[in-house]
């Protein structure tokens, strides 16, 4: 499998496509087991302004790594916002709201968000743009 297949497979697939276990924090795809994402909430505190617009202001760092059997295929950084109630994009710079499509449908996955509840809640203040 190349990078590509298994990012096209990734973005093509929604919420419940994936086996989420809470405990490990890993998202495992049905239709190949191979395909796994590793999710490490950090203790490290994420500053920048439109993270702390929630309820509860706490956001932090978190380490995606996405795996193919035991190689470590990519990494990539979101943020845990609401005191760890919802994972969200990076956006595309501080001064706006743009998000890659490819970090906003991962963002969805990343949550298990299978009956829609954090894309209405936190997703949706993105722009989302091409890539």
């Amino acid at each position: 499998m190349t990078y590509d297949e298994y990012f096209n497979l990734i973005l093509n697939s929604e919420p419940e496509d994936w086996l989420f276990f809470d405990e490990e924090d890993v998202l495992t795809f049905k239709n190949d087991l191979n395909i796994w994402i590793k999710r490490v909430i950090t203790d490290e505190p994420f500053e920048e302004e439109w993270a702390k617009r929630n309820p509860n202001p706490e956001a932090y760092k978190v380490d995606v790594k996405f795996y193919y059997g035991n190689s470590l295929v990519d990494t990539d950084l979101y943020v845990s916002v609401d005191g760890y109630r919802a994972i969200v994009p990076l956006t595309n710079s501080r001064d706006s709201y743009d998000v890659k499509k490819s970090r906003y449908i991962i963002a969805k996955i990343l949550n298990h968000d299978t009956n829609g509840y954090i894309e209405r809640r936190y997703l949706n203040i993105f722009n989302v743009v091409d890539g």
